[in-house]
């Protein structure tokens, strides 16, 4: 199924196993929350090189990972509301200003029980799609926001129901649909594990040059999920005694 994206990603979402932990006054009484990032392909085991030839000079490739900075990460137990200013109680759980891919960036941090609604990130408008390709791993070079400078910050909200994005009143607007990410529950004395699982399987890389290498002037589009799948990304919930 084609499915629009904000390059975000998650992901801008993200991984090199780094852990935040802060002190609790009352030990039995906090959670924490292990989050992890993988793809569809990698959680399936589907690495799929040569089965669609070359078309003209379109290829087919298959997402396995992805690279970005993510600087900021923070979830609130708090209703996301259209139309309303960013004025939720918001709790930093991840900060970071080092560029890493995906599958090496992950985090435990604690925090307080309760059911987690949104989902708030910060991070960098140029980022990098990790694929593969007749074999090969090729890096395609993206961005969040092409109108914006590569330099620039992108800040998403997510909850259950699309992605929002603060309108030029600084009010929250609901942008996709489909761009979503679905609810956690904090409980206490338990390790909450949110893997979140980019859905994007393929993507359609358009070499305008013909060189083969990713290089200026080239495109991307046609991103695929598989077959059922409508979410760009979706959360695994898994729980465990701390």
């Amino acid at each position: 199924m084609k499915i629009m994206k904000t390059k975000f990603i998650l992901f801008s979402l993200i991984f090199f196993f780094i852990f935040i932990s802060c002190k609790k006054e009352e030990p039995d009484d906090s959670g924490i929350i292990e989050m992890k990032f993988i793809t569809w392909n990698s959680q399936m085991g589907i690495l799929k090189n040569n089965d669609i030839p070359k078309r003209g000079d379109v290829h087919t490739v298959y997402l396995i990972d992805s690279q970005k900075n993510t600087l900021h990460l923070k979830v609130t137990t708090d209703e996301i509301i259209e139309g309303v200013p960013d004025n939720f109680n918001w709790i930093t759980i991840y900060q970071s200003n080092e560029t890493m891919l995906d599958s090496q960036r992950g985090f435990m941090f604690e925090l307080p029980p309760g059911n987690y609604q949104g989902i708030g990130i910060l991070q960098s408008n140029a980022f990098s799609w990790i694929c593969t390709h007749q074999g090969d791993t090729v890096e395609l070079l993206d961005m969040n926001d092409m109108d914006g400078p590569p330099s620039s910050l992108i800040y998403n909200i997510f909850n259950s129901e699309g992605l929002f994005v603060l309108d030029d009143e600084g009010l929250l607007e609901r942008q996709y649909n489909n761009e979503k990410l679905g609810t956690f529950e904090i409980l206490p004395g338990k390790k909450t594990i949110v893997t979140i699982r980019m859905n994007i399987v393929s993507m359609d890389w358009f070499d305008n040059d013909g060189d083969g290498q990713w290089s200026e002037g080239d495109s991307i589009d046609n991103w695929m999920t598989p077959e059922g799948i409508t979410t760009m990304a979706d959360f695994i919930i898994e729980y465990e005694d701390k």
